[in-house]
């Protein structure tokens, strides 16, 4: 071990405050830290020296202890929740001074503190009393071995200091022995601590050989104990184990099992049968077979199919979805046709709050099965899935045969939500025996490693639902059949809210039908301005917090019919969350309007470009992607190619300098469909036309001024069609996909088809008015 004092110290450092902890040269600490101040200060220092100066911590920076230690990071992990472990070893002794500088992490002037030696043969002698006695302290423990480095120590005060950092002394102990400067009543005090600690080791290893004597009673009285139940069986009584053995036994005669399942739990109650009751085998082998006898080896309901019944409990819980909701009924259909049909693997897909999983409740209702419900958000272990082998201490069944024992039937309909969001790491990749247990070619057999005992889940109904198809692993997405959620129109929202949201809020809240009434266009303003999502959780906490109003205004005496309307909306909900996204546009130079899909719906994009002298240099900004970025540059190849055509003057295209930019710079975009978008702007700078604002459009380019087709166009118009754009311009192979959209919105929109760029610059760009 090096002398920490031959290190040399820097004399400014980052200050780690760290509360009850004091840090001692020749000690190691590990630390965990959650501040984002401080993991700024590691991250500096590791970028550095790996110096910092460990502080116990204050109130305030000011309070601060002026003594404290110069330490080093040796280790640093980062942690799933945020935090952060460092290892960090103490150096020197050292005294701050004046603050440096306090954020974004605090650095402190420091100096290395002063050691006054005192008497010399003083100092000796108490130098080798503190060495026997820590010797002895250390005798016949795995430690020994310090004691020969600290024999070979220099100084009498960094032996202090070895010494100290190998004691468990209290927060305050310490603090004094790190703020004495003078060696020698350091070393006074340390002598009475070592006398202290003997005193402590010589009564814990009487206490030790106390215990000892009484394990040795305890398997005397195992002894007896299996003395007594052999003298119990000579006299014909009954012990605890043949109790329980027993009642296994019963339970095994009672339960309706398959014939591999019957021949494993008796070859298990043979086994438990000669094993003591009070060992811990026992009690884990009977858990076990607790397990399987509660799970519904052959207990199913039966399905009750009756289409016209179906359909109406869909249409009473869900607006519109139409398309969504023909697929349920050919799968009943089918269904009733040919009782031994599998079930489809179902996905829902679609922006958080659209009616995923409320559908599969009420797919359940319609087909009165029970519900099965599994959440794999933040899921990392794959033992969540097939459990834990039995052998380890508190192991139990995965969570899939966890729930099947909780619905007792084998043939539920099982909603596996958030299946986007499920993880991986060292415990393993939970979408592995999710694969065995989402495959009917497989699922037959899946084997839970608690149970060991194949689970026939081919007559589960699966669904599963997630916000985006993109985080899916690719061989669980291959095994579901995908259903799309785009989201709710305008007028299919305020139909939701009169018939479902608004009345579960009045009775929720404690009001009466007839004390509270918001008029339909209030409803369409809450959207329009409060509430603008592809879902409805936004609207639903909007007319609760009406409700909620309503009925403080009701305990205040105002027993009075109130009737919610436009002008009373900032009274309940204060001042709009939204305002529409073209309010006050005009048509601009250098500004087109794109159409992006998120995981929360469509929405509408403002692409800016603008020109500047320079060297023909492109910067893209706005926290775009690699696709994105290539989609730009591939526009500006073909903008440039395209007026070079039309004699456009070429110094135009040569002596400047383009920047590309998508607000929102905080949300990571990516994707080519912007690409037409980015094109339409690039042209507008160069050739001086202003871009229309009210039209908004989507595609993908190439070299060569083609459109090509993309994906979630259904979510897109939707999402400009809530924005309040009217004009689309859409690529002409995606013209088929507008089927799809509401006929209520798809008559008050204007669709443009497009099959190459230049029919997009006539549309967005028309030659009215040029720049000067």
């Amino acid at each position: 071990m090096t002398a920490p004092a031959k290190i040399p110290i820097p004399s400014e450092l980052p200050l780690l405050a760290v509360p009850e902890t004091i840090l001692f040269p020749y000690e190691r600490l590990m630390l965990s830290l959650e501040s984002e101040s401080d993991i700024r200060l590691v991250d500096a220092a590791l970028s550095n020296d790996r110096f910092v100066a460990l502080f116990p911590a204050a109130d305030t920076l000011d309070a601060l202890p002026i003594r404290g230690t110069a330490a080093r990071i040796e280790q640093m992990r980062r942690l799933e929740d945020g935090t952060v472990r460092i290892a960090v070893a103490g150096i020197a002794r050292i005294d701050r001074s004046e603050l440096v500088r306090a954020e974004p992490y605090p650095i402190a002037a420091v100096t290395q503190a002063p050691s006054r030696e005192g008497h010399e043969l003083r100092i000796e002698a108490l130098r080798r009393s503190c060495l026997d006695s820590f010797g002895e302290l250390l005798r016949g423990s795995p430690e020994e071995e310090i004691l020969e480095i600290a024999k070979r120590v220099a100084t009498a005060g960094h032996l202090a200091d070895l010494i100290t950092a190998r004691l468990r002394l209290p927060f305050e102990q310490r603090k004094t022995l790190i703020e004495t400067e003078d060696v020698e009543p350091r070393l006074e005090e340390l002598g009475r601590l070592l006398d202290r600690e003997k005193k402590i080791a010589e009564l814990q290893k009487r206490i030790n050989e106390k215990v000892e004597t009484s394990l040795d009673e305890k398997k005397k009285e195992s002894f007896l104990r299996q003395q007594i139940e052999t003298i119990r069986r000579e006299l014909g009584e009954e012990d605890e184990r043949e109790t329980q053995i027993r009642e296994m036994e019963r339970r095994l005669t009672e339960t309706i099992l398959p014939a591999p399942v019957r021949q494993a739990c008796r070859e298990e109650i043979v086994r438990l049968s000669r094993v003591p009751v009070q060992s811990g085998e026992f009690t884990i082998g009977r858990t076990h077979l607790d397990w399987v006898l509660d799970l519904p080896w052959t207990q199913s309901s039966e399905d009750t199919i009756d289409l016209e019944k179906a359909r109406a409990i869909l249409d009473r819980n869900h607006c519109g979805l139409g398309k969504i909701k023909e697929r349920v009924l050919e799968f009943l259909a089918v269904r009733k046709l040919k009782k031994d049909s599998p079930p489809p693997l179902l996905c829902f897909v679609g922006p958080p709050g659209v009616g995923k999983t409320s559908l599969g409740l009420s797919i359940a209702e319609a087909l009165e099965r029970r519900v099965a419900h599994l959440s794999l958000g933040g899921i990392t272990d794959e033992s969540e899935i097939r459990g834990h082998r039995r052998t380890y201490s508190g192991a139990l069944p995965g969570r899939i045969l966890q729930e099947i024992r909780r619905v007792g039937v084998r043939n539920p309909l099982f909603m596996i939500d958030e299946i986007d969001k499920i993880g991986s790491d060292f415990r393993g990749d939970p979408s592995a025996p999710l694969l065995e247990v989402l495959d009917p070619e497989e699922n037959r057999r899946f084997a839970d490693h608690y149970l060991n005992l194949p689970f026939d889940l081919s007559n589960v109904f699966f669904i599963t639902t997630a916000n985006s198809m993109d985080s899916i692993p690719a061989g669980l997405l291959d095994r579901l059949e995908i259903i799309e959620f785009p989201g709710y129109t305008t007028e299919e929202k305020v139909r939701i809210a009169e018939r479902h949201l608004l009345p579960k809020q009045i009775r929720r809240n404690g009001l009466s039908a007839g004390t509270l009434v918001v008029r339909r266009r209030a409803i369409r303003r809450v959207i329009e301005e409060y509430a603008i999502e592809a879902g409805l959780r936004e609207l639903e906490r909007s007319l609760a917090a009406i409700c909620r109003k309503r009925a403080m205004m009701l305990l205040e005496g105002d027993k009075r019919r109130i009737t919610v309307d436009e002008k009373d909306l900032p009274h309940f909900l204060g001042t709009p969350h939204h305002y529409p996204e073209l309010k006050g546009r005009r048509p601009e130079i250098g500004v087109a309007t794109a159409l992006a899909w998120t995981p929360s719906g469509g929405q509408i994009l403002f692409v800016e470009a603008t020109l500047m002298p320079g060297r023909q240099t492109l910067q893209i900004t706005g926290h775009l992607g690699e696709v994105m970025r290539e989609s730009a540059e591939a526009a500006l190849s073909f903008v440039r190619s395209f007026l070079d055509r039309s004699g456009a003057p070429r110094e135009l295209l040569e002596n400047h300098d383009i920047h590309i930019h998508v607000p929102a710079g905080a949300i990571a975009k990516d994707g080519p469909s912007a690409g037409v978008a980015v094109a339409t702007a690039l042209y507008s700078i160069i050739s001086g036309y202003p871009v229309r604002h009210d039209i908004a459009m989507t595609g993908e380019i190439t070299l060569r001024g083609h459109v090509l087709p993309v994906g979630g166009v259904k979510q897109k118009i939707l999402g400009a069609y809530r924005a309040g754009i009217r004009r689309i311009v859409l690529p002409e192979r995606n013209l088929p996909e507008l089927e799809e959209i509401p006929a209520e919105v798809r008559s008050l929109l204007e669709i443009l088809p497009a099959a190459r760029v230049e029919e997009i610059f006539a549309l967005a760009c028309p030659p009215r008015r040029r720049r000067a």
